[in-house]
């Protein structure tokens, strides 16, 4: 895990490690970011057995035929479909008078924010806890990020939740925004407002 999210699968990770002359011996499936794998290697024929997990998810793997394009263009038709999703969630939200802030002005949330094109004519502003953050501008979109203050000054309407992997910590955090009548948006892995 380094913090940001990549895609591999068990099968390819086995031939990259492969290369250099290692095997992988153990896999530990994690909830973090939706589901993520954490894999054990040693170098070929090392002193660990190797766990019936890694032969399981290989076959899995097959199964779901992921050593196929197939897959991968699904899933790259899933996320076009939950861009075009956000986008028009909050164009038609912004066209109805509404006011629309961001929390996190984390990596994956500004990827978020580039892909679908979404800029200050639609989010007014982003939050964020780390002061590292404050009075600069997002990359790419130029979106204003400040303190967590900034949402008792100019309170939006909505809400939207840019590090989703957090999102119910967030929610429980703001409780009083909601209170106040605010809504959450949360983007990924399908949009839906609380």
């Amino acid at each position: 895990y380094h913090e940001h999210v990549s895609y591999f699968s068990v099968g390819v990770l086995s031939r990259l490690f492969g290369f250099s002359e290692m095997e992988i011996f153990d896999v530990q499936e994690i909830g973090i970011h939706g589901g993520s794998i954490l894999i054990y290697a040693q170098r070929s024929g090392g002193a660990y057995p190797q766990e019936p997990i890694v032969e399981h998810l290989l076959q899995k793997e097959k199964t779901l035929r992921l050593d196929t394009r197939e897959p991968y263009l699904r899933f790259a038709q899933s996320a076009a479909k939950s861009q075009q999703t956000l986008t028009k969630t909050l164009c038609d939200l912004k066209a109805a008078g509404k006011r629309i802030a961001g929390y996190g002005a984390a990596a994956k949330g500004n990827t978020l924010l580039n892909a679908c094109g979404i800029n200050t004519t639609i989010v007014d502003y982003l939050v964020d806890k780390n002061p590292l953050k404050h009075n600069v501008y997002t990359p790419g979109t130029h979106i204003p990020v400040y303190p967590l203050e900034k949402l008792s000054h100019a309170p939006p309407d909505y809400m939207l939740i840019l590090a989703w992997n957090f999102a119910s910590e967030i929610m429980q955090q703001q409780v009083r925004y909601k209170e106040q009548g605010g809504k959450f948006i949360i983007p990924v892995p399908e949009v839906h407002i609380v």
